[in-house]
This record gives C-alpha cells, structure tokens and sequence, in this order.
C-alpha cells in the first residue's frame, strides 16, 4: 500500500467492509482513514486483511 491508495479493510473486526484511504506510512504500517469513523485511524501491518481497490 502507498500513500493515497483507496482501500477496503477486510479483517474480522468492526472496520470489516470499510474503505478508506492511506493517509501515511511509516515502516510498513498504514494508517488508514476512513469516512464513516474519522476520530480514529486504522492501524494496517502486513498481516492485516487489507484489499488496495485503487
């Protein structure tokens, strides 16, 4: 994932369905923001279920 990326989170967990866009990346974690939860960002390793829609 790269800064800007449009993303749709996939984990099992209350994010599941979500899109949202990578705000920044710093040593191979994203922070994601999305719309419908804008007070958090969502914290994305390379474990997490995570599909780059554009």
């Amino acid at each position: 994932m790269k800064v800007g990326d449009i993303v749709q989170i996939q984990d099992e967990n209350e994010w599941k369905g979500l899109y949202g866009v990578v705000e920044y990346v710093t040593v191979g974690i994203s922070h994601i923001f999305c719309v419908q939860n804008p007070c958090y960002l969502y914290v994305a390793k390379k474990d997490n279920n995570i599909k780059v829609i554009k």
